[in-house]
């Protein structure tokens, strides 16, 4: 896919949960739509489904492993794309580091393929996403996995859903169920010290509404 090379003229926004009119749902308002501006053109030339990326530049005191999740920073520029193109994302990717100027970037997807090569761990859950069970599901899976030693994390996640099934729900509560800070914060890892995230869609009609997920999460 296109590397995220388009320079953006204001900082990304998180994702807001605010109350409509609030200063967050206000410029986060005004980063999308300056975002859609500048890739009507890039989403005109590619047939097909797309990738999407996007570089976060944050200032030099910021703490790069500290909050600023990327999957906050994906989902609403990745939602609000699709909703007025109407096209499709199937591979996402976000960085964030220290700098002035954010890029994103537009381009062909490659689509990910069940048992995607560098995944680590096979994940298989059946209950609904807007359920604990899920997460609960999710963790189970991957109780022996090995902890990602401190520091900044690289993390690939590949999601096979059934056709037609919007994917994006799916990233939060996902990385949600991947760790935790401390027991008492169970749904709530540290997955602001993901620096590198990258997350791709696949279809396989025999799923229904189970989805399977392959990760791979490793030290940046």
């Amino acid at each position: 896919m296109r590397a995220a090379d388009v320079p953006l003229p204001s900082a990304p926004r998180l994702e807001s949960w605010d109350a409509a009119g609030s200063t967050s749902q206000t410029e986060l308002i005004a980063y999308l739509r300056e975002l859609e501006r500048l890739a009507a053109p890039l989403v005109a030339s590619v047939d097909g489904p797309l990738a999407f990326a996007l570089d976060v530049a944050l200032p030099p005191e910021a703490d790069l492993l500290v909050q600023r999740d990327l999957d906050n920073y994906l989902f609403p520029a990745v939602r609000h794309l699709s909703e007025v193109t109407g096209r499709e994302f199937v591979s996402v990717s976000g960085t964030k580091r220290h700098g002035t100027t954010s890029y994103f970037g537009i381009g062909q997807a490659h689509a990910a393929t069940a048992g995607s090569p560098g995944a680590a761990h096979w994940v298989r859950t059946t209950a609904s996403a807007e359920t604990v069970a899920y997460k609960e599901q999710i963790a189970a899976a991957l109780r022996d996995a090995r902890p990602v030693p401190p520091g900044p994390v690289t993390l690939d996640i590949a999601f096979i859903v059934g056709p037609g099934r919007s994917w994006i729900n799916l990233w939060k509560p996902t990385i949600d169920a991947l760790g935790a800070s401390s027991p008492a914060r169970q749904w709530h890892p540290q997955d602001g010290r993901v620096t590198r995230l990258s997350l791709h869609r696949a279809a396989d009609p025999e799923l229904g509404h189970h989805v399977e997920l392959f990760v791979d999460a490793a030290r940046a």
